[in-house]
């Protein structure tokens, strides 16, 4: 798959473990939401695509899975692990210091 298009549709699934998105339930809600919000990105996906993109992160294929070639979901390859902690760890950082500002003023 496309890494920009993983890159795109894996925020889908930080956003809902973060519940920050509690209120949306489906993929086309998030791609429809990211291409109205970011339309002039270069490298944006079209809605569809997007769509597409995070439906097969839950696709099993074969993939590196703690050190181990196996048939598992996309999402759950060593590397998107990696890629979703990180992305995990930024935006709950942001909200963080969102929070702490907000207690400050």
């Amino acid at each position: 798959m496309n890494r920009s298009a993983v890159h795109q549709a894996l925020p889908y699934y930080v956003l809902k473990e973060l519940r920050l998105v509690d209120g949306m339930h489906t993929a086309k809600e998030y791609s429809v939401g990211l291409t109205l919000q970011i339309p002039d990105l270069p490298s944006l996906k079209s809605e569809s695509a997007i769509r597409q993109a995070v439906g097969s992160l839950k696709t099993a294929r074969h993939i590196i899975k703690d050190g181990k070639d196996q048939s598992a979901p996309l999402i759950e390859s060593d590397e998107n692990q990696e890629l979703f902690r990180t992305l995990a760890e930024e935006i709950s950082g942001i909200i963080r210091t969102d929070e702490e500002t907000d207690i400050a003023e």
